[in-house]
């Protein structure tokens, strides 16, 4: 359900009741059945506790909640408990990864978010052609990012794929982890999966997420060893889905009165703007106006509090998003705070790809390019740490742990 990001059920988003049950579930299990937390997510529980404790104790010390934006859909305390709560859905998400793999379910597990991204990417491919040429979708029951009525059209030269999230972005980076998995298998249904996949994730037209996927797969195929015959077919692969998956972005565009224009050729005109332009010439351009203005201090006013201050000081009826996970935590958490996040993000990459330098694992390197992938994203789309990136982080900790028994490239699966 943490792809149903557009719909609500009653009065809450499917999302949230995603990262309940995520949460739920890793409480179930550090009762009932616990095992160890690795070493490379330790970091991660380090910054969740401190950013926590800091942000609490922050709130307690000033008067936030006169910062309220006039249109913000919550109150104060509750609005404060939401982000405690994505934080508390990402490690619990990790944790649930980390389990089922320990338990040797890995294949399932893996198995099952590849399909959930095809099912996905599916409904996307729909859903555009929907928007398009006036064919029945799925109601959008829930508030779009901005706070009025969902958007499905964006400022971009040709329409963009949204599926079932709130934004493009959104759809796109939550593609990454289904991608990479999808390339672990052989034969022609695991590329129909991926060129699925892929497409969907061209349709969105996010740079973030484009970029993200290249260059994390550009990262991961780097740390193996190019004489493996294995490592061969996975760049092949890759590079066949993402032929094809032009080809059926092309297909779209023209059979959606989109014109004959390349995917390149559409993100050429997006990035010269802001090469010419700099940030300001982005769709972000209020935020780097904000952080021109007002630069983060030493020490932050707490996670929340300083997305509060930001719509405060542009005079915004909204609570407005960093769009950045590193921004959110210089102004929430300061120095410090940038400094643990970095030592946990960075630490995970070291250890895999030490790990496949010295044994090859394709397994290893396509979880690296999703991880390395989801820190692209951090760095101009996601300002939260969440329940895809804990998968993430989670499957990578197994692939990276001792006891992981998984094999260099796992065998087609079977449809």
């Amino acid at each position: 359900m943490s792809g149903l990001q557009a719909y609500t059920l009653g009065p809450v988003p499917f999302d949230w009741i995603a990262s309940a049950g995520w949460i739920g579930a890793a409480l179930t299990l550090l009762v009932y059945r616990p095992v160890g937390i690795p070493k490379v997510m330790l970091g991660f529980v380090l910054f969740v506790g401190v950013a926590v404790a800091f942000t609490a104790f922050a709130s307690l010390q000033g008067d936030y909640s006169r910062h309220m934006p006039s249109m913000a859909s919550n109150p104060y305390p509750v609005y404060m408990a939401l982000r405690v709560f994505v934080l508390a859905a990402f490690l619990s998400a990790g944790y649930c990864a980390w389990w089922l793999c320990k338990r040797a379910r890995f294949e399932i597990f893996a198995g099952a978010i590849v399909f959930v991204g095809v099912v996905l990417s599916a409904l996307a491919l729909y859903i555009f052609i929907a928007q398009v040429v006036g064919l029945p979708e799925p109601p959008r029951s829930r508030a779009g990012t901005s706070g009025a009525e969902q958007a499905t059209t964006f400022s971009y030269a040709v329409h963009r794929a949204i599926g079932t999230f709130r934004e493009p972005s959104h759809l796109a980076s939550f593609l990454l982890l289904p991608l990479f998995l999808s390339l672990r298998g052989k034969g022609l249904a695991s590329l129909a999966k991926s060129v699925m996949i892929g497409s969907a994730l061209l349709l969105t037209g996010s740079l973030t997420g484009i970029f993200g996927a290249v260059i994390g797969l550009v990262l991961g195929a780097g740390s193996l060893s190019v004489r493996s015959p294995r490592v061969l077919g996975i760049v092949v692969t890759m590079l066949g889905a993402l032929a094809l998956g032009s080809g059926v972005f092309v297909l779209v565009m023209a059979l959606t009165g989109g014109g004959q224009a390349s995917i390149f050729s559409i993100l050429l005109d997006r990035v010269l703007p802001m090469l010419e332009g700099g940030a300001a010439a982005s769709n972000r351009a209020f935020v780097y106006t904000y952080v021109a203005s007002h630069p983060p201090a030493i020490i932050g006013v707490g996670l929340g509090n300083s997305n509060l201050l930001f719509a405060d000081a542009l005079n915004l009826k909204v609570i407005p998003s960093f769009s950045s996970l590193y921004l959110s935590v210089a102004y929430g958490l300061g120095y410090p705070g940038i400094a643990l996040l970095a030592y946990a993000l960075l630490a995970p990459v070291g250890h895999a790809f030490l790990r496949v330098r010295r044994s090859n694992e394709v397994q290893v390197a396509l979880l690296l390019s999703a991880y390395v992938g989801w820190m692209v994203a951090f760095a101009a789309q996601a300002e939260e740490l969440n329940v895809s990136f804990g998968l993430v982080l989670g499957l990578l900790a197994w692939q990276t742990s001792k006891s992981a028994r998984a094999p260099l490239l796992a065998e087609a699966e079977g449809s």
